[in-house]
């Protein structure tokens, strides 16, 4: 497939039970692909226990993976972190009591992330955030409690924070500004709203955050009607081989790139921003 573009998928997951980080990222290239950002599941889908223990070996395991992504051609940037899905069940199977698991993720897990950073074996970690449905309040106050410690590291150790939140809009937005600032982070794009829709995206940009949209046609075309110009592409593939092409394959992306371009190739400078200026700015990486 002929693209005009480099094409970038800004948050993408891999596992080796389903095609795997080397298959994806193969597969990608052929498509235009030049850079990744492979984010960690939670430990269930590497065939591991949801345990805190799964989790550090799951961090692990993921680590491996882009480095075969990295092996397979394409520029990676590795993020890992602790799902506030998974941190939510961690809560609710022990009964709603949030403190020993908070300090135990503080103490060992965060502790790693920090360390994997400063060795270079991840460019940030993610996702952190809130649940974006309905749970109880200890997990809300838990994930909200991790991500300030989230933010402290890449404040304090550099790297990227992707986030994944409910759909709230500029109040979303807005609680996210006021802990960037009470931390005194700067480089604030390095903050990025994972899965925004593209009003939210807009809001971020505006706040001088990032986001990221789907992929497809559409999300695009309205993030450039509203001007939301920080925003990366994303396809959220899940890789999990009961659900093929949950969300969207990484190489979609390129397929949406050539529609757009398609129907209108004045697109191509707002296009060029999403996949390669954009990238360049958070990552500090250009295509080869």
């Amino acid at each position: 497939m002929r693209v005009t573009v480099p094409v970038a998928d800004a948050h993408a997951h891999a596992s080796p039970l389903g095609l795997g980080a080397s298959r994806i990222s193969k597969k990608f290239r052929e498509h235009g692909g030049w850079f990744i950002a492979l984010v960690s599941l939670p430990p269930q889908h590497y065939g591991l226990p949801q345990t805190l223990e799964g989790a550090i070996k799951a961090i692990k395991l993921h680590v491996k993976q882009c480095d075969e992504a990295r092996k397979a051609g394409v520029k990676v940037a590795c993020i890992a972190g602790v799902h506030p899905a998974f941190i939510d069940h961690l809560i609710k199977r022990s009964g709603g009591s949030a403190s020993n698991v908070i300090s135990f993720v503080r103490e060992n897990i965060m502790k790693l992330l920090a360390r994997m950073i400063d060795e270079d074996k991840l460019q940030g970690i993610g996702e952190f955030g809130r649940p974006h449905y309905k749970s109880i309040p200890e997990s809300f106050a838990a994930n909200d409690a991790l991500l300030l410690t989230a933010l402290e590291i890449i404040r304090d150790h550099g790297g990227v924070l992707h986030l994944h939140l409910e759909q709230g809009g500029q109040i979303t937005v807005e609680s996210v500004e006021t802990m960037v600032n009470s931390l005194g982070l700067r480089n604030t794009k390095s903050v990025i709203l994972h899965h925004s829709s593209a009003g939210m995206a807009l809001h971020a940009c505006r706040k001088g955050l990032s986001a990221t949209i789907i992929g497809r046609s559409e999300p695009l075309a309205q993030a450039k009607r509203l001007g939301a110009l920080c925003v990366e592409a994303e396809s959220d593939y899940i890789d999990d081989p009961k659900r093929p092409g949950v969300v969207m394959y990484p190489w979609e992306i390129a397929e949406a790139v050539n529609q757009l371009l398609s129907a209108d190739a004045e697109l191509l400078e707002f296009l060029h921003k999403v996949m390669v200026d954009n990238i360049s700015n958070v990552y500090g990486v250009k295509p080869p």
